[in-house]
């Protein structure tokens, strides 16, 4: 184990060729990955990495046999990848949740993973097509301001409220109305037509208050 703290920042530039260079070993096993969080907003100083993937999912010969059993398993082919990087010494995986890095080997049906590359600590979400807008979104942020209030996300997760007259949340990534109808969105731009909101472009999320312009019937 090695008892060594996540709070370090560094500064955009770096994150993001760090990022583009990740994304590029991870994109033979996926359908979709892209950069999220403080990077996608463009933050000067940011602590870490986070991206949103959608992995690739293979069959093989399956690993037990027997006269009911299927011949072929699905397995997760990011999942691969990521143990052959790590392998190969070319990142660790380590334990979520957890202040100091704890090697740890990321479940195949995981929602998130956590690695650690060329000095940065990276949080991988393992998102679904059908939400795949929303999960982008929220990774997205920004989660809090720089004081420590609400921001962006939260906020627009008060105005779906409000828009639900309060008997709405977000679950599994799925937008839940006032109804339990369940509402998933393949896109960003699905999310904020949800949110009867502008499409936000990820800089301008830094600013919490943006959910709070629009009136509650905006239309484009």
């Amino acid at each position: 184990m090695t008892a060594v703290s996540l709070a370090h920042r560094h500064d955009h530039a770096s994150v993001a060729t760090i990022g583009r260079e990740l994304v590029g070993l991870l994109a033979p096993a996926c359908a979709r990955v892209e950069i999220a969080g403080s990077v996608r907003r463009r933050v000067r100083q940011v602590k870490d990495l986070e991206i949103v993937v959608l992995a690739k999912w293979g069959e093989r010969p399956a690993t037990q046999s027997s006269l009911f059993a299927a011949a072929v398993e699905p397995y997760n082919l990011l999942h691969s990848r990521v143990l052959q990087l790590r392998a190969d010494g070319v990142l660790e995986t380590l334990k979520t949740g957890t202040t100091t890095h704890v090697p740890w080997t990321p479940k195949p049906d995981g929602k998130q993973w956590r690695l650690h590359f060329e000095g940065v600590d990276v949080d991988l979400f393992l998102a679904q097509p059908e939400s795949w807008g929303v999960t982008l979104w929220q990774r997205t942020g920004s989660a809090k301001t720089h004081t420590g209030a609400n921001g962006f996300v939260p906020n627009c997760l008060a105005r779906w409220k409000a828009l639900q007259a309060g008997q709405a949340r977000l679950q599994d990534n799925l937008f839940i109305d006032g109804r339990g109808h369940r509402h998933a969105c393949a896109t960003e731009a699905e999310v904020f037509a949800l949110l009867r909101m502008p499409f936000i472009e990820p800089p301008r999320r830094e600013d919490a208050n943006l959910p709070r312009a629009f009136p509650l019937d905006w239309r484009p």
